[in-house]
């Protein structure tokens, strides 16, 4: 049976820098518009950059060149005047990769190499080792493979001065994945075997996964079946536990085609089915239409054309708005197999002709030389003399060049065939004698009989009842998190329900205090509206903390569950104002509380926010308490402005109720001395340090004196709450931790960066 072209993914591959798009239905005019006003908010606030770049590698053939390259320019030039560094060097990354995506790969060489120089010294070792990395793609697609690989060595030293762990995985996944495009599987090997002791010294779940999945394909290169599909499988159990869909469904993808190569079609069919209905639930056309195209060749070894031209009919219908050119090239050229086998020969011809055009464009000799043998062969049975002479000279060029030896089989075959239907007996002959000298290399005569013997091997029915288990398991969790996830919609919708009812409230009091200002004879009334709109928050604020016991599972939802318990005690300050007709402390404290609580407002409807968001926050949030008590307490904050503007984000809310619980209960206490309050906040590789001290009166006098006091307070609750959900979403170890100090109480918190 003759060669049909299929794809294995990496997902290393597609997480460096990918060559293809997602749809986007937006006309191009309006694309660039909203890229222009990506860079302008991108300069305003550093925090929008990642959306800049997501939509950039988005959207990116569809931009103006120049005019695209005179916006990275300019930002790029503005960040480095801003002196952040680091932003200056993404931007030209963001360049560079413009000008490989427009095929000017000598211009994006040169911009990776200025930046290495710009960077050359030992504190910038991150950003060059990340320079490095990205130019070994950049060679790797021009085919220079020295210089692919001095890129690769420089990267990992620069990753290992800098002893930055999670880089030097990454540098030696690469570099093992380029030995694997260049066929040479045994190499990227011994560079894996690196990979596995930094994955185990770097405790990493996801980079495990990684290196299992390209540990496979360098098995499946060589052959070496059941080491592949074990390491698949062990890639898949650490997906299913990560919930990583796209992971799963890569691995089962790539599993399909050890299963195919092995001819155990039923395994096969069974991993790529369930790719593609992974993919299509995640709507991720690109990978659903190399799903679709893969799956095809199920059918198509079955001699089931019809039903392969139709998986590969519905990939091809995806093309035009992935913007996958080799892709494209491969869908046309497995079209054109199948309907030479169906003796179709002119719709073989236009679909092959067609492939024949993309493969020139993107470079793919092995595509090349596959339209060049398969076109020969069907001109030749269309009776085209001419054409069959042209393809039987490029065939035979191909041939000379060594690219495969299974292309070289089905062309002296073809060549044999052939020439025996014309009568040549002697140029049969002469193609049937080199088409006996690769066979033996390239199929074996007990070929199939070792295929069998795989399939019945013990090890072989192990893996795969391994697989089969591991896979149950995932269709198991899979329909759990859709369960999970309808419940948690009508939560949201729920909880949705009763945010917009606060905000509601809020603003309706809003209003009616205004009015009050104006009319102090209706104070009484007011204040007794006032007073039953108060107990009307304080019961929504009952609801909502007793709705959290229906969604601990909805990190979010506790975040919201903040506004009313804020409101509730904003309003009592204000209602308190009312009662002793203090009109204009009334009216600026109102100004006040609204710049806080439009935050509080917009804050609750996102799970993570900028760090530096929150910092204002809780500045935004103390000045409402210093107005109110005339400003007698001195705060510091004490943070590096660098750190906390290169996009850390964290959990909203998270240190408002420690601020709050400083301010009113170790501060107010006090009665002589200058009261301080210190906030130090410090971000570390995997979550932020937050250390709350103030020298009040302590929290054993302060429980004493609460004991005369009525009411509770719930936002230390509630974050207890959201920080016992983080560390079992995160499996990290955050906390609360608290510490008496002589005078005064020391708070210590380690929260998430939300990546």
């Amino acid at each position: 049976m003759k060669y049909i072209k299929h794809i294995i993914l990496s997902l290393l591959l597609l997480g460096v820098m990918p060559w293809t798009e997602s749809i986007c239905a937006q006309p191009k005019d309006q694309i660039q518009n909203t890229f222009t006003d990506l860079v302008d908010a991108a300069k305003k606030d550093t925090s929008k950059f990642d959306q800049l770049n997501n939509f950039y590698h988005n959207n990116k053939t569809k931009l103006d060149s120049s005019d695209t390259h005179l916006q990275l320019t300019e930002l790029s030039a503005y960040y480095k005047q801003k002196s952040m560094h680091r932003l200056s060097s993404k931007v030209k990354t963001m360049l560079a990769w413009h000008y490989a995506f427009d095929g000017h790969l000598d211009a994006a060489k040169t911009i990776f190499r200025e930046q290495i120089d710009a960077y050359s010294t030992s504190t910038f070792s991150d950003i060059k080792g990340d320079l490095y990395t990205q130019l070994m793609f950049i060679h790797n697609r021009s085919n220079d493979q020295d210089s692919t690989l001095f890129c690769y060595h420089r990267a990992v030293n620069a990753y290992e001065e800098d002893n930055n762990l999670n880089g030097l995985i990454s540098a030696h996944k690469y570099g093992a994945q380029m030995h694997r495009l260049w066929t040479q599987p045994e190499k990227a090997l011994e560079i894996l075997s690196e990979v596995d002791s930094l994955c185990i010294l770097a405790n990493d779940s996801l980079h495990t996964a990684d290196y299992y999945i390209e540990l496979g394909l360098n098995y499946a290169l060589l052959n070496r079946y059941i080491q592949a599909i074990q390491s698949y499988s062990e890639a898949l159990k650490i997906y299913t536990s990560l919930q990583d869909s796209e992971g799963i469904s890569i691995t089962n993808l790539n599993l399909g085609n050890v299963f195919l190569a092995i001819k155990d079609y039923e395994m096969a069919q069974k991993t790529y089915q369930s790719a593609l209905n992974e993919f299509k639930r995640l709507d991720a056309q690109n990978d659903l239409a190399m799903a679709y195209n893969n799956i095809s060749l199920v059918s198509y070894h079955l001699e089931n054309y019809h039903h392969a031209l139709a998986y590969l009919d519905s990939a091809f219908n995806l093309t035009p708005v992935i913007n996958n050119e080799p892709l494209k090239g491969d869908i046309f050229t497995n079209q054109g197999l199948c309907y030479m086998d169906l003796e179709k020969y002119d719709s073989a011809i236009v679909k092959l002709e067609s492939a024949l055009q993309i493969e020139n464009k993107v470079g793919d000799h092995f595509g090349i030389a596959l339209c060049h043998i398969n076109l020969y062969n069907c001109y030749f049975l269309s009776g085209d003399s001419l054409n069959t002479a042209k393809y039987q000279e490029l065939a035979m060029a191909t041939a000379k060049k060594g690219i495969d030896l299974r292309l070289e089989f089905d062309l002296y075959h073809y060549l044999s065939t052939n020439y025996l239907q014309l009568g040549d007996t002697s140029n049969a002959l002469k193609y049937q004698l080199k088409l006996s000298s690769i066979k033996d290399s390239l199929y074996d005569m007990d070929r199939a009989s070792l295929l069998t013997a795989l399939k019945n091997n013990m090890d072989y029915q192990s893996v795969k009842t391994s697989l089969s288990q591991t896979q149950k398991k995932l269709t198991s969790e899979t329909q759990q998190r859709q369960q999970v996830s309808a419940k948690n919609a009508y939560l949201k919708s729920k909880n949705r329900t009763i945010t917009y009812l606060s905000m509601a409230v809020a603003l309706s009091l809003l209003s009616l205090i205004a009015v009050l200002l104006i009319s102090i004879k209706r104070k009484k009334t007011m204040n007794q509206l006032l007073s039953e709109q108060a107990s009307q928050l304080e019961q929504q604020n009952r609801d909502i903390l007793s709705s959290a016991e229906y969604a601990k599972s909805m990190e979010k939802m506790l975040t919201q569950q903040m506004n009313p318990h804020f409101i509730f005690n904003a309003l009592t300050t204000v209602e308190a104002s009312i009662s002793i007709n203090d009109s204009d402390f009334t009216k600026q404290y109102i100004q006040n509380l609204s710049r806080v609580l439009r935050s509080t407002l917009d804050h609750s409807r996102e799970s993570a926010i900028p760090l530096s968001s929150e910092i204002k926050y809780l500045k935004d949030y103390i000045n409402l308490h210093q107005f109110k008590t005339h400003r007698n307490i001195h705060c510091t904050f004490i943070y590096d402005e660098d750190e906390v503007e290169d996009f850390v984000n964290t959990p909203p809310m998270l240190i408002q109720p420690f601020v709050e619980n400083a301010l009113m209960h170790g501060l107010y206490h006090k009665t002589n001395g200058v009261k301080e309050l210190t906030i130090k906040i410090s971000p570390k590789e995997d979550h932020i340090l937050w250390i709350i001290e103030d020298n009040g009166v302590g929290r054993k006098e302060a429980a004493r004196i609460s004991k005369t006091h009525t009411g509770t307070s719930h936002g230390a609750n509630i974050i207890a709450d959201r920080i016992k959900w983080l560390r079992n979403l995160h499996k990290k170890d955050f906390s609360i931790a608290y510490e008496d100090l002589d005078q005064g109480t020391r708070v210590t918190l380690k929260t998430p960066i939300i990546i």
